[in-house]
């Protein structure tokens, strides 16, 4: 009996681990074996199937206010950005953006943990190489966006991996001359100098007029440093909007999603099209001289994405052959229970016909009994008839 409990318990986590289509499912920090992922995240994988090249995938970092427990996770995901799009998209609200955000992408929310002052980009890289072995993602569509503090983050991870990102759109925040601390609350480097890396992968700022947070001069900072280092698909939107409408404008009210779509590793148009906001620095898209830096690491993501169906492929039997197993082992270990139960059944038949027997004997004994006491009435009348003297007859009939 235990060790079908067992079985069941496996195949209760076995039942687990499938991701549940439609809604967001959220995986605690190195919650699986081998688990590099030190943060909590949540992923949304669209219903329909996935296109042949897989999903393209965007990282959405929230800002400071949906840092939270991991036990929050799901609530907090919605909070701002390309998760707060999809939450909506799931309660009702399925407008174009929100219809584009919910099923055109594969949508990753890495949430931060209360007093965090930024995402590490080593840990945001870690949970995307987890997502790449539980979905299917296209390795040359990964796109990193982010609010207020996700902002700063988007910064951080696209100058750190700059190989992995096939586009940047960060509201609400620029690059940081000086370090803001990590996780750990230990000094952390300078973005600016880092700048370089992505001066060939398209990017959009988006700040507010109104915003007296995050404000305009560290975007438009940012801005001309990648101007001056040469980038060519860099592009600043100044909106008429505060801090907090930064939170989803750019999202909503721009033409973002589909200029995502639009950008890959393998070679696209990067120009964003003509937007309500005014931009600081149009340009055409150009291709860049440090464009060839990254062919090679673009060649293997490519040969990655080509390995990537075989893979899934091998991991789908792999779970197949395993659930069969268990099923055989289910059944070896039902088959001696069931013949237990039957011999049960054949004992208590047994012992009912048992008490039968001993009832009928005992019937038997007393029938028996009762004919013998009216054997000797019988014989007692029969002396008394013949000499009338039933004292005397009763003596002789006795002898």
């Amino acid at each position: 009996m235990k060790s079908i409990l067992a079985i069941s318990a496996l195949l209760l986590s076995y039942a687990s681990c499938v991701k549940a289509a439609g809604g967001f499912t959220c995986q605690t920090p190195q919650k699986q074996p081998g688990s590099m992922a030190k943060l909590a995240y949540c992923v949304y994988d669209p219903v329909d199937s996935a296109p042949s090249s897989g999903w393209p995938t965007i990282i959405s970092l929230p800002g400071s206010g949906a840092r939270g427990p991991p036990s929050n996770a799901k609530t907090l995901a919605g909070y701002d950005a390309v998760g707060k799009l999809v939450a909506q998209y799931l309660s009702g609200q399925k407008d174009a953006s929100h219809t584009m955000a919910a099923t055109k992408f594969l949508t990753i929310v890495p949430i931060a943990p209360d007093g965090s002052r930024h995402f590490d980009p080593d840990n945001v890289l870690a949970i995307l190489d987890e997502v790449k072995s539980n979905y299917k993602v296209d390795s040359t569509r990964v796109y990193v966006t982010g609010f207020s503090m996700g902002s700063r983050g988007c910064w951080r991870f696209g100058t750190a991996h700059p190989d992995v990102v096939a586009a940047m759109a960060c509201s609400a925040g620029g690059a940081e001359k000086a370090g803001d601390g990590t996780l750990t609350q230990e000094p952390a480097p300078p973005v600016f100098p880092l700048l370089k890396n992505i001066i060939s992968i398209p990017s959009r700022q988006f700040a507010g007029s109104s915003d007296t947070t995050a404000g305009t001069e560290s975007p438009k900072a940012t801005e001309n440093q990648l101007q001056s280092l040469g980038a060519k698909n860099a592009n600043l939107d100044i909106m008429n909007t505060d801090h907090m409408g930064l939170s989803t404008k750019p999202w909503t009210d721009t033409d973002l999603l589909s200029w995502f779509l639009q950008q890959s590793q393998s070679g696209s148009s990067s120009a964003p099209a003509a937007s309500n906001s005014t931009s600081s620095s149009p340009s055409k898209s150009k291709p860049s001289p440090v464009a060839k830096n990254l062919e090679w690491s673009r060649s293997l993501a490519q040969l990655n994405q080509t390995i990537q169906p075989w893979t899934m492929r091998t991991k789908i039997a792999t779970r197949l052959r395993q659930q069969m197993m268990m099923k055989r082992i289910a059944r070896m270990m039902v088959r001696p229970l069931q013949s237990k139960r039957q011999t049960m059944r054949i004992a208590k038949k047994t012992l009912l016909m048992a008490v039968q027997m001993k009832r009928t004997a005992k019937r038997t004994i007393q029938l028996l009994l009762m004919l013998h006491q009216s054997t000797r009435v019988d014989r007692f009348l029969s002396f008394r008839r013949v000499t009338n003297d039933p004292f005397t007859s009763h003596t002789r009939g006795e002898q």
